[in-house]
């Protein structure tokens, strides 16, 4: 989804429960969240497939290994945020550190 400065979207919180299994056939189950937008408020099939992608790609990053094999997403939920501008929803307070 490509925005302009100031448009505005729906962005959602998904908390994911993943079972996974790396590269050395060890399987692990953990716990993640992903921020998706969205032009509708709706969330289909191809939202929750949108998060679920996210999580996964989330997974492997923060396990530093592509060859994680994620056997079972199972959404724990999705929190709407509200329809506001990435700026609207990136804003800090003065004293919070943002980390990119």
């Amino acid at each position: 989804m490509t925005t302009k400065p100031g448009q505005k979207a729906h962005f959602f919180l998904a908390c994911c429960e993943i079972t996974f299994i790396d590269g050395e056939q060890n399987t692990g189950i953990t716990r993640l969240n992903s921020i998706i937008r969205s032009e509708s408020q709706t969330v289909g099939v191809l939202l929750m497939g949108r998060a679920q992608q996210a999580a996964q790609m989330q997974l492997i990053k923060n396990m530093n290994d592509p060859s994680i094999q994620a056997l079972n997403v199972t959404f724990t939920s999705i929190s709407y945020l509200g329809f506001q501008s990435d700026e609207e929803f990136h804003k800090t307070d003065e004293g919070v550190v943002e980390h990119g």
